[in-house]
């Protein structure tokens, strides 16, 4: 019975959208199809003209707008350096102990995890800057420059760091700590001494 009154509702909702008077539609006009404006391709002598700096240079640099915007900008500067004490004061963040401690251990960890792996005869050095199998001398002396570098940046003898970069460098150290503790591992187990 449900199924009896499912199929009626259905029924009489097909013949709700079917017209009652059949009358004769009058065929359809093609749609007439405006043909698209003929656009010539780009000139490519003038594109490539534009990728060179000179043209470039000479089309949009103003040379007045440029010295009237450094005139302006030293003006500011000057007033600002009157009303501000502070302009142009940059504040350099401390280094504390535990940075350089840690600095130090992570590089003598890296020196001491490069010779135990070179041990194995099956592990060699991939830094370009040392031979395949280092001498303690050579980690030594490559660590050591490296390291001198990064605190004296301008090498006036002075510890001019920059705790950020000092930062940096020894989380790059710690991961090539850890990967050293790696290869030795897989070397203990591969190729014994």
């Amino acid at each position: 019975m449900v199924l009896f009154a499912m199929c009626c509702t259905a029924a009489a909702d097909t013949l709700e959208d079917l017209p009652l008077d059949r009358k004769p539609q009058p065929p359809k006009q093609p749609v007439r199809v405006e043909p698209e404006p003929y656009i010539p391709p780009v000139d490519v002598r003038l594109e490539l003209a534009r990728l060179n700096p000179q043209y470039v240079l000479e089309e949009s640099l103003d040379l007045e707008l440029v010295e009237a915007d450094g005139i302006l900008i030293r003006d500011y500067q000057a007033r600002a350096r009157k009303t501000n004490p502070f302009y142009g004061l940059s504040i350099k963040e401390p280094l504390e102990p535990r940075h350089i401690s840690l600095f130090v251990l992570m590089n003598l960890l890296d020196v001491y995890t490069t010779m135990e792996g070179s041990s194995y005869p099956c592990v060699v050095e991939i830094n370009p800057l040392l031979p395949r199998k280092p001498s303690l001398e050579e980690v030594l002396l490559l660590k050591s420059l490296a390291s001198w570098l990064q605190l004296d940046n301008n090498l006036d003898g002075e510890i001019d760091y920059d705790p950020l970069l000092l930062r940096e460098t020894t989380f790059i150290t710690t991961i090539a700590v850890m990967n050293n503790y790696d290869v030795i591992q897989r070397a203990m187990d591969n190729c014994p001494r």
